[in-house]
């Protein structure tokens, strides 16, 4: 816990760093990839730690080196590898974006949906179910953020594809097969539909989660709140 966690990351990140002195790019390729990938998962795990300006820059460091490793790692040759990298940079991209402030948010939140839309690319429904749908429930979380630092028109169609892309993680992420991850997602998506003032299917939304959760309060107090507002 605490400092002593930090202290292992940083370690953690100094190994990474060490390794690439002979993992090059231009020697040992795929190795180097792989390494700069860990890295950047390293760093992303040592700014959960940190605060400030320096969460900040372990976040623009991991990006950095997911872009790195992207380099190598191409859809046409490492497929998967390719698409485990957009999916961890995208997650880097957008705690990036809470760091950040104005158009430059905004900024990291679009590269944030593009990296997702990239992991789906190869992360199929068909072949890849459970990653397909934690694709797109972090898909539809970015989508939603950057709703919030839009405006008008623009804000509204990126309300519609977060709504999408919700409803589609819950055709794998079902309240019977995967009950953790449907409750997150579910939460997500009457959360959304709040946002657009969308209280029918808001409510709908709270009234399966209280089904789940019968004894849930805060529920019942939503539910209410929204039966009311109608």
């Amino acid at each position: 816990e605490g400092p002593q966690a930090a202290a292992y990351l940083v370690w953690s990140v100094a190994a990474f760093r060490s390794a690439l002195q002979v993992r090059s790019r231009e020697q040992l390729p795929q190795d180097w990839a792989a390494t700069q990938n860990n890295l950047g998962v390293e760093l992303h795990h040592l700014a959960w730690r940190s605060e400030g300006p320096q969460a900040a820059a372990y976040l623009a460091q991991s990006v950095a080196a997911f872009r790195g490793a992207l380099q190598v790692r191409s859809r046409e040759q490492l497929p998967q590898g390719w698409a485990a990298t957009q999916m961890n940079l995208g997650n880097a991209l957008d705690d990036l974006a809470g760091r950040s402030e104005g158009p430059q948010a905004a900024a990291y939140l679009a590269q944030s949906v593009a990296a997702y839309r990239s992991a789906l690319q190869v992360y199929t429904r068909e072949q890849l179910p459970q990653d397909w749908a934690a694709t797109q429930d972090s898909l539809g979380i970015a989508l939603d953020d950057l709703a919030g630092r839009s405006e008008g028109p623009q804000a509204a169609a990126y309300l519609e594809e977060s709504v999408a892309a919700f409803r589609s993680a819950l055709e794998v992420r079902t309240e019977a097969n995967f009950p953790v991850q449907w409750i997150q997602t579910m939460s997500s998506l009457a959360r959304t539909y709040e946002i657009k003032k969308d209280w029918a299917n808001a409510r709908q939304s709270y009234e399966q989660l209280l089904h789940h959760d019968p004894g849930n309060t805060d529920l019942q107090s939503k539910i209410k709140e929204l039966t009311d507002r109608n």
